[in-house]
């Protein structure tokens, strides 16, 4: 399940929100579906900047975002100290 939310039409941007079962892990099929959401955001929709908020700990949701050319942009802090969220994002060329 894959799908754009928080769609912000002033700032064009959105988050993109992900949940890949197990068995379908090392297939290849978030990063055809991302890659498939992307051309999407950046074409129809008409967004420049895709986000994501990920747990630091899942390297393979990380990995996969850095594959799609997304890049890291804040990470989270609870109490002054880093916490376990990052945000991530890629952008279209204007």
């Amino acid at each position: 399940m894959m799908g754009l939310k928080q769609i912000n039409r002033v700032d064009s941007n959105a988050e993109v929100e992900y949940w890949i079962g197990r068995r379908l892990w090392r297939l290849g099929i978030g990063t055809e579906a991302l890659q498939l959401l992307l051309d999407y955001a950046f074409g129809p929709v008409r967004l420049h900047r895709v986000y994501a908020i990920v747990h630091e700990q899942n390297i393979s949701s990380v990995a996969l975002l850095e594959k799609s050319k997304f890049t890291r942009e804040a990470t989270w802090r609870l109490g002054g100290k880093p916490g376990e969220g990052i945000t991530m994002s890629t952008v279209t060329a204007y």
